[in-house]
């Protein structure tokens, strides 16, 4: 299992292992710092929606919020996509997205954790 610490998530080994080398290892850490400041940003923005949902009549918020929710929706596999982004750490997306959901209804800040310590994908 390859722990990606800076961001808490942890990867089953598949076809992308460190014996690919740095370059493959960093394009992975590269695409999962995209998903997490996507995460949260999805998590801001509903954030701010349930303290103000008056929020919702402003377009660039509605715009913003629809776009990104669209993003974590889609299945498609374009690279930089949600569900590809799933794939390089061998993940189904639905299942990702299930665990992201949990955690934009807290409050409180914290790192997705898509495979918790001693649990396998």
């Amino acid at each position: 299992m390859i722990v990606h610490g800076s961001i808490g998530i942890e990867q089953q080994e598949s076809a992308l292992t460190p014996s690919d080398g740095p370059e493959t290892t960093a394009c992975m850490r590269l695409w999962l710092m995209v998903l997490e400041r996507a995460s949260l940003d999805m998590k801001k923005l509903l954030g701010a929606k349930r303290r103000k949902p008056e929020l919702m009549k402003d377009p660039v918020f509605r715009y913003d919020l629809k776009t990104l929710s669209r993003w974590f929706r889609s299945r498609e596999m374009e690279e930089g996509g949600f569900a590809w982004i799933c794939s390089l750490i061998d993940m189904d997306p639905d299942r990702a997205l299930g665990i992201l959901q949990k955690e934009w209804e807290t409050d409180r800040p914290k790192r997705p954790n898509f495979f918790p310590r001693g649990t396998k994908a």
